[in-house]
């Protein structure tokens, strides 16, 4: 009884230091679509150096899964729910250096006529936005309709990136190879963005019902 409250209290610290994370995570990507949309270096700068903030938290969430897996050998629902959080933080960490890859293009944009490119990309910025608040909204409320919908929306990804592409290709010749190419990266970066909060929604859900693939 005394192992199983001590386990019990692990795991809510655990889901406490994944929802650190996720907030932390997600005042990056709120600072990197104000850099975004106002040219502003500093901002960028900061989510830059806030990534490793996030490197931290997930070291520090992996060394308390393997520390509960190995003291409490946890079977079952319970491993499951361990190995899930496990699973999570890299995708997590991978949607955080995302967020710093955009800022750290940004600095290298050198074209002062951009705004019809930066609103594209801002557009698969907050599009991912939209579905990492969700995935947060259906984690806290272990509700899994809200991690199907999440999941489903990556394909507004997909599409604003092919537009994106589309329209740098289009311009080359006036903008650049150079300038072509940094629009390019972040874009993608930002639609990998969706593709990893798609994986973390994988995760949750097998967390949830035991399924992995929504």
């Amino acid at each position: 009884m005394v192992m199983r409250k001590r386990f019990q209290g692990e795991l809510e610290k655990l889901h406490e230091m994944l929802l650190k994370i996720d907030i932390t995570i997600k005042k990056n990507i709120d600072m990197m679509l104000i850099a975004l949309k106002n040219s502003d270096h500093n901002v960028a700068k900061k989510v830059i150096e806030n990534d490793d903030l996030v490197d931290n938290l997930e070291l520090e969430i992996e060394e308390l899964c393997i520390d509960i897996i190995t003291r409490h050998q946890p079977v079952a629902g319970d491993l499951r729910e361990v190995t899930a959080v496990l699973k999570m933080i890299t995708d997590l960490e991978r949607i955080s250096d995302y967020s710093a890859s955009v800022c750290e293009h940004l600095l290298n944009v050198q074209l002062n006529e951009s705004t019809k490119y930066i609103k594209k990309i801002i557009k698969l910025g907050k599009n991912a936005k939209k579905m990492f608040s969700g995935m947060i909204e259906g984690y806290m409320e272990q509700n899994d309709d809200i991690i199907v919908s999440v999941n489903r929306q990556d394909t507004i990804s997909d599409d604003l990136f092919r537009d994106l592409k589309k329209l740098v290709e289009r311009d080359i010749e006036i903008i650049g190879s150079e300038n072509a190419i940094i629009f390019i990266l972040m874009g993608r970066a930002l639609e990998r963005m969706a593709d990893h909060i798609t994986n973390v929604c994988d995760w949750i859900h097998f967390k949830m019902t035991g399924n992995f693939k929504i």
